[in-house]
């Protein structure tokens, strides 16, 4: 009876381990599903052809207690029934760095994401990073557009 009780303490441990992990990735699935939205009441006003890509002009509403941590242009081509992606350079045309965490409240964005003039993407997207306090960076697509 002595000799199994070091079993015993593992196994026990271990059982202990799991529900603990097992409870880690259901609130980390939750957060991923049910996390805090950085911004709302996206729309975008205008996608226009530019000299070196295309111009997009977007208004948004931040929320306040997430902080931005990455803003990527993604470029979207459709290729044979495939899209192939690319991430895509960008020029703030208000002079703000790539990363500028803006202040909670109304917002205006005006970039032009620079792809040359062919071949043009079909689709552009502009996705975040947020740090909003949670187990993890929250993740939003803000939008895709078409390119004219």
């Amino acid at each position: 009876m002595l000799r199994s009780w070091p079993f015993a303490l593992i196994a026990g441990w271990s059982l202990v381990l799991l529900y603990a992990t097992f409870q880690t990735q259901i609130s980390v699935a939750a957060w991923r599903l049910t996390g805090p939205d950085p911004f709302t009441a996206e729309r975008v006003w205008e996608v226009d052809a530019a000299d070196s890509g295309t111009r997009i002009i977007a208004t948004f509403r931040k929320k306040a207690g997430c902080e931005l941590f990455s803003f990527r242009v993604l470029g979207i081509w459709s290729v044979g029934g495939i899209d192939q992606t690319a991430y895509l350079p960008f020029t703030d045309l208000d002079g703000l760095s790539d990363n500028f965490d803006r202040e909670p409240g109304s917002q205006t964005l005006r970039i032009i994401a620079e792809h040359g003039r062919e071949p043009r993407p079909s689709f552009i997207e502009m996705r975040t990073l947020h740090d909003c306090g949670g187990p993890i960076l929250t993740p939003r697509v803000f939008a895709r557009v078409a390119v004219p």
